[in-house]
């Protein structure tokens, strides 16, 4: 455009000039002046059309370089947050008697941070942090809970390494959807952990889907974890048709105790199927479990609530030795009444330690309504009754409250 612009300036100059030669000083005819005044104006016309297109075209970025490669950094990474809290009223009762956990509490059971950033349509990375606040003893606490380089080789192989999510936990969470009210029956028990440090492989082809890992056993928050065994989790799923899901897996390893220096421990085996059914609002589920040798705690708690009772009885294993067995079940449901309304239950019995204590069991249930504020953001009001008990005590706790989610 540059060289049209100076060939059409130099063509007006030559004719301006040639009009003024002193050679040519001799008046020009009517006609050649008038041949000559047209073939100016033309001239006009033509730069003047090419100033109004070089005008409108907007002028190259200096840095055209850079935002290219800014762009496509922002594009491929995601971040989120999902919290989980609670506002309730908790009345516990102890052989009869006003427990010492009672009253009104406000807790921030789950609060994640998450960042994951595609490399390339095959290498990517993510990080998750897991914040917890409990009113009950007033401390939070903050852990890495996933922090993984993946590779996805396939749709049928995943490789992981670094702390990711288990193949039980997450998997039945996403059937159950309630997790922001309560986690899963084996969870909730503290048998099985959701994330840990190891390996893991997963891939999903057709109605099948599988996941392996071989991690460490002392779950995500032991990020310097040494083990003398690995312990080795399974899962393989089937989904004969829309909406419906049949898996079953298992779990092997000591849970964190082969270490260095330490007593010898038996054996954990855990093994558990599941069905479940999502479509068109509603959720049905359940889960059975049966564990060889569940871990239990010197100071007479079990499944993260502590028991007092519990202290220096049965319950307890006299030596790291001792083999005990646990076993139980969750039943799950849940249906959309309408637009953004939806009713909840659920109920669990467990026997946490059958060969020990044969008496100890733990029953629970919950019902509630939940309430879709927006996209991302839900509350429920909800009631759980939880009694542990054996031959001579019992523990009750119930609880009503506000119970919600928010996400993004």
């Amino acid at each position: 455009m540059r060289y049209t612009l100076f060939a059409a300036g130099m063509m007006t100059a030559f004719s301006a000039a040639a009009l003024a030669s002193p050679a040519l000083a001799a008046p020009p005819s009517g006609a050649t002046q008038s041949s000559l005044q047209q073939q100016i104006d033309a001239l006009q016309s033509q730069i003047d059309q090419l100033s109004r297109q070089q005008a409108t075209q907007s002028p190259a970025p200096a840095s055209s370089t850079v935002q290219p490669a800014v762009a496509s950094w922002v594009n491929d990474t995601k971040f989120g947050a999902k919290m989980y809290f609670d506002a309730t009223n908790l009345s516990q009762n102890l052989n009869g008697s006003k427990g010492t956990a009672n009253g009104l509490g406000f807790d921030v059971k789950r609060f994640y941070l998450s960042m994951d950033h595609a490399f390339d349509s095959t290498w990517s990375m993510n990080l998750t942090t897991d914040f917890h606040y409990s009113s009950a003893d007033g401390k939070s606490t903050i852990f890495v809970k996933k922090a993984y380089v993946q590779g996805a080789f396939s749709p049928l192989f995943k490789l992981r390494a670094g702390s990711s999510d288990l193949p039980w936990v997450p998997y039945e969470e996403n059937l159950y959807g309630f997790r922001y009210v309560e986690p899963t029956v084996e969870d909730r028990m503290g048998l099985i952990s959701s994330a840990d440090w190891g390996v893991h492989a997963a891939g999903e082809r057709g109605i099948f889907d599988y996941q392996l890992s071989v991690v460490s056993g002392g779950s995500y928050n032991h990020v310097n974890f040494r083990t003398r065994q690995p312990d080795v989790a399974l899962r393989l799923g089937l989904h004969p048709f829309d909406g419906l899901t049949v898996a079953a897996g298992g779990y092997a390893g000591k849970h964190g105790q082969a270490v260095g220096g330490g007593p010898a421990t038996r054996d954990g085996l855990l093994y558990h199927v599941l069905v479940g059914y999502v479509n068109d609002g509603l959720r049905l589920g359940g889960e059975y479990f049966n564990q060889m040798n569940p871990q239990t705690y010197k100071d007479g708690s079990f499944g993260g609530t502590s028991f007092p009772f519990l202290k220096n009885k049965a319950l307890l294993r006299s030596s790291p030795n001792q083999s005990d067995r646990a076993d139980g079940y969750s039943l799950w449901a849940s249906y959309e009444i309408m637009k953004p309304i939806t009713a909840f239950a659920r109920f669990d019995k467990v026997r946490p330690s059958r060969n020990v204590d044969p008496s100890l069991t733990d029953t629970y249930f919950n019902v509630g309504a939940q309430y879709e504020i927006r996209k991302g953001i839900v509350a429920s009001l909800v009631y759980k009754h939880d009694r542990v008990r054996n031959s001579k005590d019992s523990l009750i706790n119930n609880e009503i409250g506000l119970f919600s989610e928010i996400k993004f």
